[in-house]
C-alpha cells in the first residue's frame, strides 16, 4: 500500500456493504417502478408492492445509503491523518439528503401523489401505513 495508509478495516467493509445495500435497494425500486409503469393496466395507478410496500420512496432511501456508505469509507481513510476532512466528507451525503427530502424529490412527488390520489381511500391507507423514506421491516 501507500506509505502512511493502512489497509481496509472491518468498518470499511461494513460501509461498502451499506453502499451495496443502497445500490441494490435503488436499483430494485427503479426496476420495480419501471416494470409497473410499463404495464398499461397500471396507467393512472400508484405502485404499492415490492420495496414500494416498505417505503414510499425506496429509490431515494437507496440513493442516500449509497452516499453515506461512500462518505463513511472516505472518512475512515482520512480519520487518522486528517480528522477535520474526515468529518467534512459527510457534507455531500447530508446535502443530497436535504435536497431529496426537503427541496426536490420527496416533497414534489408527495404533493403530486396527494393531488392525484389524495381522495382514494386505498392511497390514504397506503400513505398512513407506509413510511415516507426509511423502510419499515416487512414483518412489522
Amino acid at each position: 500500500g501507500t506509505p502512511g495508509q493502512s489497509g481496509l478495516g472491518a468498518a470499511d467493509y461494513a460501509l461498502a456493504a451499506f453502499w451495496a445495500l443502497g445500490f441494490a435497494f435503488e436499483l430494485t425500486a427503479d426496476v420495480q417502478k419501471y416494470v409497473f409503469k410499463a404495464n398499461k393496466s397500471n396507467k393512472g395507478k400508484y405502485i404499492k408492492h415490492g420495496l414500494w410496500s416498505l417505503s414510499r420512496h425506496p429509490n431515494y432511501f437507496g440513493e442516500i445509503c449509497m452516499w453515506f456508505g461512500v462518505a463513511g469509507v472516505a472518512a475512515s481513510g482520512l480519520a487518522a491523518s486528517h480528522p477535520g476532512r474526515a468529518v467534512g466528507v459527510f457534507a455531500s451525503p447530508l446535502f443530497v439528503t436535504f435536497l431529496l427530502t426537503q427541496m426536490s424529490g420527496v416533497p414534489i412527488l408527495e404533493k403530486s401523489a396527494d393531488e392525484r390520489w389524495g381522495k382514494d381511500e386505498g392511497y390514504q391507507m397506503y400513505k398512513k401505513t407506509t413510511p415516507v423514506l426509511v423502510p419499515k421491516l416487512p414483518w412489522m
